[in-house]
């Protein structure tokens, strides 16, 4: 007899991948720190390195016509515990009258995956707080509206960061991350908005789309999940990607009786399994994600927060 499960686990990946298409909040501090993510196996609560390069202008020496004077090649191994094991589960009952991928991605994957996106994006920003960047001390912008974000803001955390020798034209890699309401303020405002000051196509971008891209080097996005740092301000991140590291691993496999595949949500290397619950009469399905999240680089950030 045919072993039907296997058909299953193809339909519950076929909607796992259509369902990335209608997750509803940004997320975007997942997609912009460093991830390693490590092809072995471990379990939660084991420690891996992340390697983070160092620089020592006193490794060069003056030799002249003398012999060479090579020195140890040094590199700082940052440890970082799996601490997180985040998990998702849930039992789809009647399953036949769900199978179809699009049933199965509009009432059960589109909700969940955004549930565990959420859980590892609140993570991420956690991590950010002046205790963990206290390179620079956070300040208060400059601007005399409720949420204004102003150039003077910006400049003074790209500051922060250029003189410390941070590649702020390291494309792609560097970003500003605020609030939504201080990202909608600066669609209304003619700083970041107007042709003259920006260009063509950022103004398009800007006033079609809704799209503030990039500012002095700094790809620009909002987080629903970012919190104000003090009461009354809203917060505002510009870090480049090697501020802060994520690590991933593989956790163990399952059972004999679990169907298990590896799929990849916003980048995130996430399990997927399933397995008949005879007890609830339903399939019981689990996603998770095995992973461990710590800041590096604490001159890698410059927080600083609204006037009001």
């Amino acid at each position: 007899m045919a072993n039907p499960t296997t058909g299953m686990l193809q339909t519950v990946l076929t909607a796992f991948t259509k369902a990335q298409q209608n997750l509803k909040y940004t997320n975007a501090f997942v997609k912009r720190i460093y991830w390693d993510f490590q092809p072995i196996v471990a379990t939660p609560y084991s420690t891996l390195n992340v390697n983070v390069p160092t620089i020592n202008q006193a490794n060069v020496f003056n030799i002249g016509a003398g012999p060479l004077q090579p020195q140890p090649y040094a590199f700082t191994m940052v440890p970082i515990t799996l601490a997180y094991n985040q998990s998702n589960s849930y039992i789809v009952y009647d399953w036949d009258q769900t199978r179809i991928a699009y049933d199965l991605q509009t009432f059960f994957f589109e909700p969940k995956q955004e549930e565990l996106l959420r859980s590892v994006d609140q993570i991420v920003v956690s991590q950010f707080s002046a205790a963990n960047f206290p390179t620079y001390p956070l300040f208060t912008g400059t601007g005399t509206a409720a949420g204004q974000v102003t150039r003077p803001d910006v400049t003074k955390a790209w500051t922060n960061l250029a003189g410390v020798g941070v590649p702020l034209d390291d494309a792609g890699n560097v970003s500003l991350i605020i609030q939504a309401a201080s990202y909608g303020y600066m669609l209304s405002d003619q700083q970041f908005i107007y042709q003259y000051i920006v260009g063509d196509s950022d103004a398009e971008a800007a006033q079609r789309r809704a799209q503030l891209r990039t500012i002095y080097g700094a790809d620009t996005y909002y987080d629903q999940l970012l919190a104000p740092f003090n009461a009354g301000h809203n917060a505002c991140v510009l870090f480049h990607r090697f501020a802060v590291a994520g690590v991933t691993a593989l956790p163990p496999k399952g059972g004999p009786q679990v169907l298990e595949s590896t799929v990849d949500l916003q980048g995130l290397p996430v399990r997927i399994q399933i397995a008949y619950d005879v007890m609830n009469q339903g399939w019981l399905v689990h996603m998770h994600v095995l992973m461990g999240i710590a800041p590096v680089r604490p001159e890698y950030a410059s927080l600083f927060q609204t006037a009001s």
